[in-house]
């Protein structure tokens, strides 16, 4: 079914090897994802899984108990299907001296046995970016997509490590199904970069176990360079003149002025006027702020709480390439260790921009 979770039972099933100790099946025999969860137990096989080290040997045979060097097994692949190793007791394949090639065990090669291969199937891989030549604090977007038939849901969290540029990530997004008795899926993530300088966003390698071809094979996305155009912040100075001007003595004119009671009594009522507009304007403003900070969105909450560079930074992360003046501003946080004066500037044009 599409999108299967939940379990499959397979118990009192009957396999070709059976791990009897742990009642499990190795996944060379029966692949599922993480999120499935498979009965073994009751089950039985022709032959149960080994736990310990195994031997293999051009002079093996794949029927022998491959546990040691004059039991060993002819075939590597042999040994893989009847090992069940355990994250906390592994197990050695141990190749005796002699000549390893189709010719003498019948087993195609290579058979590259790397540590970091945790993908059984067939996949592509592609990529993307949605410009190459780009403005200082303008961000490129990386897009990159793995598909096949396989194990998808094993596929490591690929991350980009860029010299002379910041790059934010989201989590990847992995769809999977059982299609046409295969398990099909995607996995695709987006990274949003900011260059200092011009650069190169490099090849991602894919490595993954053919069961078909019985070997690793490696495969890798396209490669981009991205060009950062010249453009030189052009600050205007503005030059201040001193003009030297002579002092002059001036002249003070003392001028005494007779004030009636009437006009006294004007003065006295325009002071009061003037006073109760002063206080009128106080408690408008003190309104206002409270209204504005009830009407502060849940994304201004969160910047307003911030209290360091890095906190920010993770918010307003997935709001880049939504308006050039905010990623300016962003890209100026990125460079200044002083956030209060820049944090005002991001509220300011949020709450313009109706973010």
């Amino acid at each position: 079914t599409s999108d299967f979770e939940g379990s499959i039972d397979m118990s009192s099933s009957i396999f070709d090897v059976y791990n009897c100790p742990e009642d499990e099946v190795t996944p060379v025999w029966v692949y599922v994802g993480e999120e499935v969860d498979v009965d073994f137990d009751n089950g039985v096989g022709n032959l149960c899984s080994i736990t310990e080290d195994v031997w293999v040997s051009p002079n093996g045979n794949d029927d022998n108990l491959g546990t040691s060097e004059a039991e060993a097994f002819l075939t590597i692949q042999r040994a893989l299907e009847m090992i069940a190793p355990q994250d906390d007791d592994p197990i050695t394949i141990f190749l005796t001296e002699g000549t390893f090639s189709p010719s003498t065990t019948g087993e195609d090669f290579p058979i590259n046995m790397i540590s970091n291969v945790n993908l059984i199937g067939s996949f592509d891989i592609k990529s993307n970016v949605d410009k190459t030549k780009i403005k200082l604090g303008e961000a490129v977007s990386f897009n990159l997509e793995i598909f096949g038939n396989g194990n998808i849901d094993d596929i490591k969290d690929i991350k980009l490590d860029l010299e002379n540029a910041t790059v934010y990530d989201n989590k990847p997004i992995i769809k999977a199904k059982y299609e046409d008795g295969k398990y099909k899926g995607t996995y695709s993530k987006t990274f949003s970069i900011i260059p200092t300088k011009s650069i190169s966003i490099p090849k991602i390698n894919l490595e993954y176990f053919d069961k078909d071809l019985k070997k690793v094979i490696s495969k890798q996305s396209t490669s981009f360079d991205i060009e950062l155009e010249n453009n030189t912040v052009e600050k205007s100075t503005k030059l201040i003149k001193k003009v030297k001007t002579e002092l002059k003595s001036k002249e003070v004119i003392k001028v005494v002025e007779k004030t009636s009671t009437k006009d006294r009594l004007i003065f006295f009522a325009f002071g009061i006027i003037v006073g109760i507009l002063i206080l009128g304007l106080y408690f408008y403003v003190i309104k206002y702020k409270t209204k504005s900070k009830s009407n502060d969105t849940a994304l201004l909450k969160k910047i307003n709480k911030a209290k360091t560079k890095d906190e920010l930074l993770k918010i307003l992360a997935v709001y880049i390439r939504i308006d050039s003046t905010l990623d300016e501003l962003i890209f100026k946080l990125e460079e200044n260790s002083d956030i209060k004066l820049i944090k005002k500037d991001i509220v300011k044009r949020i709450k313009k921009i109706n973010l």
